[in-house]
């Protein structure tokens, strides 16, 4: 039986290029290939087939060229130039889904300075349409949209998103999806303080998606659950503590759901301290279990795919 190995593509702050490292199959990676973006500064990274080919391809979210670059997939690691698409102004996260059901991948980015997020309809080719803005967070309370996710959140079989908003007014925004492309108007919900990332998952087993939201200060932080009703809307759960989580990723490695949570860089170690560390609990309460990991330089952003 063949080995699918999963593969990494790692975006750059600085410099417009993309590092892409295949996987071996065993957990270990060979030697990483660059590939030219068009576009610096990028904050986040995801994957997804844009052209309906069958191959994975990436769309990255660049803060200050206010645009998303998407590169398609050749299918054996490499990658054909960037395609490069206005969004709104500074986009922070971005995410790929179907949202007006046509079989198409669609782009969302969370645009921090403008207090939306952007929705970019996939034309099947790669390409995109224009950006149509929803207000997210609270104007008037300074909240600004940092992440975002997607996921049928009132069962109808239609996207929809929800944001994490920073700023006066820490909370999440979550949008009903309409099934042609368009949102209804945000609902605000608040989450704990300094909301950072959250995952998107049924991790009470009720056949609602449910959120575990991360967020904190520099140096304490929480997961905090919002459990789904079913209706789209959110109730607050239970919080675990632990030091400073930036972002957070589900797991199924036992026979409940699990969370994984990636630490922000320490404030007393230095440089060269341990910047993540990454921990699972599961959404039950039972008590954390932190793990050690690697010392890493920089926190960049990534994204996880078979590429080949």
């Amino acid at each position: 039986m063949a080995t699918i190995g999963l593969d990494i593509a790692v975006a750059t702050l600085s410099g417009a290029v993309v590092y892409v490292f295949l996987g071996n199959g065993d957990g270990t990676f060979g030697t990483s290939a660059s590939f030219q973006t068009g576009a610096s500064y990028t904050w986040a990274i995801t994957a997804g087939d844009m052209n309906g080919d069958g191959k994975i391809d990436l769309v990255m979210a660049n803060y200050f060229s206010n645009s998303v670059t998407v590169l398609l997939g050749n299918g054996n690691g490499t990658f054909a130039k960037p395609y490069n698409f206005i969004t709104g102004y500074r986009c922070q996260a971005v995410a790929v889904a179907d949202l007006n059901r046509d079989r198409k991948l669609d782009v969302v980015t969370a645009d921090f300075e403008q207090n939306s997020v952007s929705v970019l309809w996939g034309n099947g080719n790669g390409t995109l349409q224009a950006a149509r803005a929803y207000q997210a967070g609270d104007h008037t309370l300074s909240s600004t949209p940092a992440f975002v996710a997607d996921g049928d959140f009132n069962g109808d079989g239609k996207t929809d998103l929800v944001t994490v908003d920073h700023g006066t007014s820490e909370e999440l925004t979550v949008f009903l999806g309409n099934g042609d492309g368009s949102l209804q108007a945000g609902v605000n919900y608040g989450p704990g303080i300094a909301p950072a990332s959250l995952v998107v998952g049924d991790f009470n087993h009720d056949g609602v998606l449910d959120l575990a939201v991360s967020g904190g200060s520099a140096d304490t932080g929480y997961v905090n659950m919002m459990f789904g009703r079913g209706d789209g809307s959110f109730t607050r759960g239970g919080s675990f503590s632990r030091e400073a989580p930036r972002a957070v990723s589900p797991s199924a490695i036992s026979t409940s759901m699990e969370i994984w949570m990636l630490r922000s860089p320490s404030t007393t170690g230095g440089r060269n301290s341990p910047r993540v560390a990454p921990m699972c609990c599961s959404a039950t309460g039972t008590a954390p279990l932190a793990l050690p990991l690697r010392t890493a330089q920089e926190p960049i952003p990534l994204a996880s795919s078979p590429v080949t």
